[in-house]
């Protein structure tokens, strides 16, 4: 972490106590033993080591974090790159966007159309689509000609189903509608939820849990479409170790995969489950949950 006194910034260990004198801005996280840094003076962006040693410079604008060994750059004409762990471009392509790599490709965008790359930077998929999302379990959703559509690594369509709106996905699951009717689809393109005139829109399915909205509250639904609450919740996050937030009229409670409510939604705010505990904190009191 940087601190800051009268003096210069200073990078602290997690006790505070100093490791280095820095003559950059120190902007983090660590990831992958690299930090991002600038210098508004000089113009440059940096990443330091651990030990607030720089491992390299770049004449740029902006940083991202490191990962899966690459660093994307924006440069001082905002074309963006990808340099490794050394500050080397992995190749010569500049991109007016490149997105987050997720299934080992990206998005990028040039000219207004988007393509992917792969984790050497190397053009995988052509920039032509209007919009495209990121890869999961093999497969993404993107738009063209005003119609969506599934496509693989190589950019071919996985069928000839055709969409006329698409969310975001994740776990290999698509929310997508057609002809009003919102459902579900998997990574191949076979239905998980069937289409629905009545769902105003699905997220993704997450630990074989789905979400759906109609008339602007939110239900839960089993992985057959199942419905397995009213639709009652103003908001919902997706399942993780069994669990999932909801909220309910501005307060937040914790429901389980069968829909049952096993923490009360009277909470301004809930904490992260660990070894099964998790704190919740109402307006004049803190309450630990045990969820066993």
């Amino acid at each position: 972490m940087q601190v800051s006194s009268t003096s210069a910034p200073q990078l602290a260990d997690k006790t505070f106590k100093k490791i280095k004198d820095l003559n950059t801005n120190f902007q983090g996280p660590y990831s992958e033993g690299l930090a991002y840094a600038n210098n508004l003076q000089t113009g440059n962006i940096y990443y330091l080591d651990k030990k607030g040693n720089e491992v390299f410079s770049i004449s740029a604008k902006e940083g991202s974090k490191c990962v899966g060994g690459l660093i994307t750059v924006k440069d001082k004409t905002n074309r963006y790159f990808l340099v490794d762990k050394t500050g080397k471009p992995v190749n010569s392509l500049t991109w007016d966007a490149i997105g987050i790599f997720s299934d080992g490709l990206a998005l990028v965008k040039n000219n207004s159309k988007w393509g992917y790359i792969d984790a050497q930077g190397n053009k995988v998929i052509d920039t032509k689509y209007d919009i495209g999302s990121g890869f999961t379990k093999g497969a993404a959703i993107v738009k063209l000609n005003n119609q969506f559509f599934l496509i693989n690594k190589k950019g071919e369509p996985i069928n000839s189903n055709k969409y006329d709106a698409a969310g975001a996905p994740d776990n290999g699951t698509f929310p997508v509608q057609k002809d009003s009717l919102t459902g579900l689809i998997d990574s191949k393109g076979n239905t998980l939820i069937d289409f629905k005139k009545s769902y105003n829109s699905l997220l993704y399915m997450s630990e074989e849990r789905a979400w759906a909205s109609q008339d602007g509250k939110w239900g839960l639904l089993d992985n057959t479409g199942k419905a397995l609450t009213d639709f009652m919740y103003d908001g919902a996050l997706s399942f993780k170790n069994g669990y999932a937030v909801v909220m309910l009229d501005d307060k937040y409670g914790l429901i389980n995969k069968a829909g049952k409510l096993v923490v009360p939604a009277e909470y301004k705010s809930l904490g992260s489950i660990y070894k099964n505990t998790m704190l919740g904190i109402r307006a004049a009191e803190t309450v630990f949950y045990n969820l066993k």
